[in-house]
């Protein structure tokens, strides 16, 4: 379970990466042919988190105090891990977009992780629809 010190610690490394390395990254998804690692560990899961919004800065040419048109929707993050089963350190990927994207997500770090043509996958999930499905 991740503590509210790591999930702020998360937070901040990831408001201070450079948006072109967030979005540059090239998904893969196509498992390769060689043999690959020999087992490997796969999980996902979701969590819902607090998304705050606001108006713009400026309507109709009058500065707005910002703080007062906050409002909190909750969306759900899919998150997902992979490692080879003699390491200790995982490749994560997490996105707030759809099923299928969580998908691609965990299949290009299972490729980055080590995953081939004849590697034993271990998946762990708690049986939420959207996985298990």
């Amino acid at each position: 379970m991740t503590s509210l010190f790591q999930s702020v610690q998360l937070r901040k490394s990831l408001r201070s990466m450079p948006q072109s390395v967030l979005s540059e990254h090239a998904t893969r998804t196509e498992i390769p042919t060689q043999k690959g690692v020999e087992q490997l560990i796969v999980e996902m899961d979701g969590s819902m988190i607090p998304i705050v919004e606001t108006e713009s800065t400026t309507a109709q040419d009058q500065k707005i105090d910002r703080r007062k048109t906050r409002t909190v929707a909750w969306r759900e993050a899919r998150l997902c891990l992979a490692r080879d089963s003699g390491s200790s350190q995982p490749i994560f990927g997490v996105t707030l977009s759809s099923v299928d994207a969580a998908a691609e997500q965990l299949a290009d770090i299972a490729i980055r992780a080590g995953v081939g043509s004849g590697t034993l996958v271990h998946g762990v999930g708690d049986g939420a629809s959207w996985i298990a499905n």
